[in-house]
């Protein structure tokens, strides 16, 4: 193969091209090849670039990427290692031989930042993943694309590999154990766990008795993030399920004695008020038409008759009929959809109930929800998630009692698992456990010495906060409640 000196004359400055020296180009007719980075690329003279984004010009004996085609160097793509603590940078369109200067080996703290300083690239910032709780930034800093990892402890080293072009980083955690005291009461814990099958580092907030109050915050359908929820109490753990798609709470929600969402299915609640109770929570519910008693379920337990008297929540589902309530009085009898009234409430059932489809408008009708144990209609915040773990010092985890099921990812698999318990002498504690189970809790609430005991919703809603600052993550997922902490000082 001979090789020709090809020049392509075009306006540039050559200062303002990057050179590459990997690459290899060649003429034959009217047809220049570029081979770079693995790829092939041609141009036709008088046509251009070929199904091409890059643009190379030839001088000499040297291939240079025009300052345009630098440009489109960008971040494909971040991969994360599952059997190692790994991260992967991969780079389009950029020479590796040009990243040699990142090859690095070292360690950080937590009050440390590592900054990997890359060239100016383009990148979508949704490739940034939630990734074995180190915290992460992809910013652009003076003609710099910089990635930047912080507030963990770890070693690391950095390497460069080439075709595709791509920027490893290779960490191992180095663990500092901590206990402070932050004041008003509390203390800050972080520490390891053994568990059967693995190592868990720990966060506990450490809440001391009488030394403030406790509420359930946040409001269906508007997500914050917990330093918004909090919004100004000292200490603060995310709190029930919701549904992700309109964030809306799921089972039992109650703020200052107005009840938001029901209980569901006899799912650990906590609940603050005179002191903290921490059990499962049942419910009986009665439908009254015309003195004439009808048993339904309440909301989020499928049956033939269902019981919405939560204001402005929807019934959707079409093939149910709705009995409409207002001050004590039937106003309406038709089909779903329908949205509850302020002074009332609405009856849903399958058109397959002979007495139901009798209910004219202007009928009485009522309703009664019993609960069990009935201290917790006394509590004006609550709370509903589960499994219960602990109850009077007992291992009472039974997540099928609670209708969860066995072997979902959230209950069985290791992921960030987030707690409350309870001491004896009124010491509340706030956890979150970042490799475990949910039954790997119990062990671990066990050893503190915790009477009562349940999980609060985990995984990627698991945030812990106090004084100001996020403890467990910075990047933290929007939740609809928490459970906050407001000092009496």
């Amino acid at each position: 193969m001979k090789i020709f000196l090809v020049v392509i004359f075009f306006s540039f400055a050559l200062a303002q091209n990057l050179i590459l020296t990997d690459a290899e180009y060649s003429k034959s007719g009217f047809v220049t090849t570029v081979i770079y980075n693995g790829q092939t690329y041609q141009h036709v003279d008088g046509i251009g670039w070929i199904n091409s984004q890059l643009e190379f010009k030839i001088l000499g004996n040297q291939v240079y990427l025009v300052e345009d085609a630098q440009a489109r160097a960008k971040i494909s793509n971040i991969r994360y290692g599952s059997f190692r603590n790994r991260i992967v940078i991969d780079i389009e369109n950029y020479s590796a031989d040009k990243l040699q200067y990142l090859e690095d080996e070292g360690s950080i703290t937590e009050d440390e930042v590592l900054e990997i300083a890359l060239p100016k690239l383009s990148f979508e910032p949704s490739l940034l993943k939630d990734y074995k709780n180190i915290n992460q930034e992809l910013v652009d800093e003076d003609e710099q694309t910089v990635f930047k990892i912080f507030s963990a402890n770890f070693s690391y080293k950095i390497f460069v590999l080439a075709k595709p072009t791509r920027v490893v980083i290779d960490f191992e955690d180095i663990f500092v154990a901590s206990d402070i005291d932050l004041g008003h009461g509390l203390r800050y814990k972080k520490f390891q766990f053994k568990t059967e099958n693995q190592l868990s580092k720990v966060h506990l907030l450490e809440i001391a008795p009488d030394s403030g109050h406790f509420e359930v915050v946040g409001k269906n359908y508007q997500p914050k993030r917990i330093k918004a929820l909090a919004n100004g109490a000292f200490a603060a753990i995310n709190a029930g399920y919701f549904d992700t798609q309109n964030f809306v709470s799921i089972g039992y929600f109650k703020k200052k004695n107005q009840t938001l969402s029901n209980p569901s299915r006899n799912r650990a609640v906590v609940a603050f008020g005179k002191g903290i109770l921490i059990d499962r929570l049942s419910t009986q519910t009665a439908v009254y038409i015309n003195d004439k008693y009808y048993f339904a379920t309440l909301t989020g337990q499928e049956s033939d008759i269902m019981l919405y008297n939560i204001a402005n929540s929807q019934v959707n589902d079409s093939s149910r009929a709705v009995i409409i309530v207002e001050n004590g009085l039937v106003t309406e009898h038709s089909f779903a959809p329908a949205v509850v009234p302020e002074n009332g409430f609405i009856v849903a059932y399958k058109p397959i109930i002979p007495d139901l489809l009798e209910v004219k408008v202007g009928n009485q009708a009522s309703y009664q929800i019993d609960f069990n144990p009935e201290e917790f209609l006394d509590y004006p915040y609550a709370i509903e998630a589960g499994p219960l773990l602990l109850k009077d010092y007992n291992n009472v985890y039974e997540p099928r009692l609670e209708h969860f099921q066995v072997g979902q990812k959230i209950l069985d698999s290791v992921t960030q698992q987030a707690a409350i318990g309870l001491k004896e002498d009124g010491t509340v504690l706030f956890l979150v456990a970042e490799k475990m189970t949910a039954a790997e809790l119990i062990p671990l609430f066990e050893s503190l010495d915790v009477k009562d005991a349940m999980r609060l919703d985990s995984g990627s809603s698991a945030t812990l906060y106090a004084n100001g600052k996020v403890l467990n993550r910075i990047f933290n997922r929007k939740l609809v409640t928490a459970i906050v902490f407001i000092p009496t000082e």
